[in-house]
């Protein structure tokens, strides 16, 4: 049988958005376009170090320079960056090289523009930097927090689409942002301005670093092809009263938890604190928290659904009087999976890990002692069983593992001041094998 391959390249199209430029405001540029070396590939972190180094090598010959060659991160790091990560750490490591300082990070507000416009073209079928009506400043400062708290910058974005008849399109965000640095002649170089761009004002943030960077990706069909990535790059440069402690996107004087990195500011109480750093979500307003909420130091509610202030328990199942549907019967089937047996403590306020439960209500020092005494025995290495039994196998199934630390981990430092265990009834076989 003969097998025929057709393999369809994906062409790129690409605009930058900048006013006329300032003179010294960006390194120099290549006296040619550089092509991605088409030996090195589409595969993964090597073929992009290739075509990068590849393109350095040449642009030292164009320009009597000696731009040394850049090592990428290995490859599961690579895989784990956002498209935003990415394509900071090949911007800031063309600025470094080039004497350039590099840009502060990604952020919130400015990805947010980013993916807007870039989900627009895709949606309407349009190109250009004003298909909404808006030019990218305006787009920009139409963001409240940015157009709240802005330098003026003479370079705004770039946009890449790569496109293809039909198959998929291997490393779009890397060779959007070579073809911005490298094969550009034909736009002037605005792309490359755009990233090597230095008259940032540093006035923001840490000294010698400045300016925010966002990337919006959309992908689908478009323009007639069943197979398009549209990039998007914007950047901005903050005023001098910017503060983002936590680098979540949120200015401080806005974020609901200014020293916790919580871009979403979930508040399930609706309370001024975030959920990240509230150490009471209550959402019944009863001073008993939710559980669920891992930075909460106060007691878990036996009924977070109604107000309960006095946490009335009589069949003691865990759940309170208010919500319990036959409070005068202890009810089986309120959970009690922690031992799986039971321990006569629901799951709702039982302790994982309180090893000495009929002693005392905390889980302490002590008790991580005798988790890491039996921590790693497993089926193949020492297996748990009724005759040796381990503190911590809390699903019974013969381990102690990293599930079983992480319930060990929620549970650690509750004490009788602060979120105290209940007494349990006893302290039985944790597990019957």
């Amino acid at each position: 049988m003969k097998m025929v391959a057709i393999v369809l390249s994906a062409f790129l199209i690409a605009t930058a958005m900048t006013v006329p430029l300032a003179e010294g405001a960006y390194p120099a540029d290549p006296t040619a376009d550089i092509a991605w070396l088409s030996s090195c590939g589409y595969s993964g972190v090597a073929s992009i170090q290739c075509a990068f180094n590849n393109a350095r090598s040449a642009e030292n010959g164009q320009l009597g320079m000696s731009v040394p060659a850049l090592t990428l991160p290995a490859q599961s790091i690579w895989n784990a960056m956002s498209d935003g990560e990415k394509v900071l750490w090949l911007a800031n490591r063309e600025r470094i090289d080039r004497g350039v300082v590099p840009l502060t990070d990604i952020e919130t507000n400015v990805t947010g523009v980013a993916e807007t416009y870039a989900h627009y073209m895709l949606d309407n079928n349009c190109w250009g930097h004003e298909c909404d009506g808006r030019t990218p400043w305006e787009r920009l400062a139409d963001n409240p927090d940015i157009g709240a708290c802005h330098d003026f910058l003479s370079v705004a974005e770039n946009l890449a689409a790569l496109l293809s008849t039909g198959s998929a399109i291997a490393l779009p965000v890397e060779r959007a942002v070579y073809s911005w640095l490298y094969e550009d002649a034909g736009a002037f170089w605005g792309h490359r301005h755009t990233v090597l761009w230095y008259p940032y004002n540093d006035n923001s943030g840490a000294a010698g670093m400045e300016g925010f960077l966002g990337i919006g990706r959309a992908s689908g069909s478009w323009q007639s092809y069943p197979v398009a990535e549209i990039m998007v790059m914007n950047v901005f440069d903050p005023c001098a009263v910017w503060a983002d402690a936590d680098g979540d996107g949120i200015p401080d004087d806005e974020d609901n938890c200014p020293m916790e990195d919580n871009p979403g500011q979930e508040n399930g109480d609706g309370d001024v604190t975030g959920d990240a750093c509230d150490t009471c979500t209550d959402t019944d307003g009863d001073n008993f928290g939710n559980p669920g909420f891992p930075v909460n130091t106060c007691t878990i509610d036996n009924c977070p659904s109604a107000a309960n202030p006095d946490q009335a328990d009589d069949d003691g199942d865990c759940i309170g009087n208010v919500c319990d549907s036959d409070p005068e019967v202890y009810d089986p089937s309120a959970p009690d999976s922690y031992p799986p047996q039971g321990n006569d403590i629901g799951d709702a306020c039982d302790c994982e890990g309180n090893f000495n439960c009929s002693d005392d209500q905390d889980v302490d020092g002590s008790d991580a002692s005798s988790f890491k005494a039996d921590f790693g025995r497993s089926i193949m290495l020492d297996p748990c069983s009724s005759a040796d039994p381990c503190n911590g196998d809390f699903s019974c199934d013969k381990d102690v593992d990293g599930t079983d630390a992480s319930l060990f981990k929620s549970d650690f430092g509750r004490s009788a001041f602060s979120n105290p265990c209940p007494v349990c009834a006893g302290n039985g076989a944790w597990c019957s094998y």
